[in-house]
Formats: C-alpha cells, sequence, structure tokens
C-alpha cells in the first residue's frame, strides 16, 4: 500500500490483478447507472469496457459508447464518473447522498516518438476528504507494459489493453515519469508538466441535493455551467 493511503482505500494494490468477470460486469453495470442518473449526462445508453484496472476491492474502467467516452472508479468507499463528449465533461463522485467534492482534470501530450503518446490525470477527494487520482491515456503499438513513478517515490503498475492505459491510487501524489516495455526493452520517459492542452478538460464539479434533485456544474475551457433539477 502507498504511503499516507487512507483506510477509505484499504485493500489497494500498487499492481493490478486479472479482472473476474463477475466482478467486471457488476462495476460496469454499477458505473452505467450511476451515468444515466446525471443530469446532463449521456442518458441510458449501453457502454463497452475498453480497458478494467483491478486493485483489491477497486475496479477503474474505461467506457465507450458511440462516440462518448467514460471513466468510471467503483469499490467498497467510492463510486466515481467521468463522461465526455465533444469538448466538455461531467464528473460525479462519492456516495449516493449525492455530494461531490469536486476536483481537477490535466492533460499532458507527448513528444513525436514518445511511447506513451497521451495522459488525462484527474485528482479528486471522497466525501470524507480523502485524495486520490486517475490517469488514462494512450500508448503507441507494441507497448506490453507502463509503471508509474509517482511524486513521492512509490510505483504504481499501470494496466496496458489494446493501445491504452489505465491506472489509480490513493494519497495525492503525481506522476514523473513512466517506464515503459516494449518488445525491445524499457525505456523511461518523462511526463513532462500537466495542464490544459487540446481537448483537455478542466473540471471543479460540485454535486449538490438530495437524490433526484441535484446540481451539476459542469466546467470545461470555455466556462461553467449548471444543469440541475
Amino acid at each position: 500500500m502507498l504511503s499516507g493511503a487512507t483506510p477509505a482505500f484499504a485493500g489497494w494494490t500498487a499492481s493490478p490483478s486479472r479482472a473476474a468477470a463477475a466482478d467486471a460486469a457488476s462495476a460496469t453495470t454499477a458505473c452505467a447507472n450511476q451515468l444515466e442518473s446525471m443530469p446532463g449526462g449521456p442518458g441510458n445508453v449501453t457502454w463497452t469496457p475498453t480497458a478494467t484496472d483491478v486493485r483489491g476491492p477497486y475496479v477503474l474502467e474505461a467506457l465507450a459508447s458511440g462516440s462518448m467516452s467514460a471513466t468510471c472508479l467503483t469499490g467498497p468507499s467510492v463510486t466515481s464518473v467521468s463522461f465526455g463528449s465533444g469538448g466538455g465533461s461531467l464528473s460525479s463522485s462519492g456516495t449516493p447522498s449525492g455530494v461531490d467534492p469536486g476536483g481537477t482534470s490535466s492533460t499532458t501530450n507527448s513528444a513525436p516518438g514518445d511511447a506513451v503518446t497521451e495522459l488525462t490525470l484527474s485528482s479528486l477527494d471522497t466525501q470524507n476528504g480523502a485524495p486520490f487520482d486517475t490517469l488514462e491515456g494512450t500508448v503507441s503499438p507494441g507497448v506490453t507494459a507502463v509503471s508509474l513513478a509517482l511524486s513521492d517515490g512509490q510505483s504504481v503498475q499501470a494496466t496496458v489493453n489494446g493501445g491504452l492505459v489505465l491506472a489509480w491510487w490513493p494519497n495525492g501524489s503525481k506522476p514523473v515519469t513512466a517506464q515503459v516495455t516494449t518488445t525491445e526493452g524499457t525505456t523511461t520517459q518523462s511526463l513532462g508538466t500537466f495542464g490544459p492542452g487540446p481537448g483537455a478538460i478542466l473540471h471543479s464539479n460540485r454535486v449538490s441535493g438530495a437524490p433526484g434533485s441535484l446540481h451539476v456544474t459542469k466546467c470545461s475551457a470555455q466556462g461553467c455551467v449548471t444543469n440541475g433539477s
């Protein structure tokens, strides 16, 4: 476990494990239900997992439905979903009480020839104030493994599947470098500075009110809009 990890994420591991079919299906259903309930969200659509990262009792999924994409983390103490279509995003995290502490999202783009081609980092908090980060992105063909070195010196092994890379960790540390393995060997790539980039989403989202009366603030590079019911 990472140093500084809170009891909110008990059971988290620095290396992912293989997803059991039943667990992955249950996570996808929970994610689809929360995405459907989001004001201004995608509604009732069918989501297909494109990558699944399992760490102890927690499942992080990258999901796709047509031109829409979503990322969802489920586990004993947290459910967090983000939804993107075009240049905007909605996010919701916490528990069914409907409270979202919000967070930030930033993107880093690679230089020509880099094996890790793009990453999006979302820094979030649970309702109890426990920080965690999710990372998703793309890698070039031939990449078989990615290990992330964090700013506190810890290391997190990411999930790599079909050109996608996916990982998450508690305690708020940020990724500094990626050790990338291909058929030709292992190299270390600096991840540079995460910040707004083409298509990057800046969110500081809040969800307030009782279930059935939610107000979501959606922020992008163009500003913020509040949707509610």
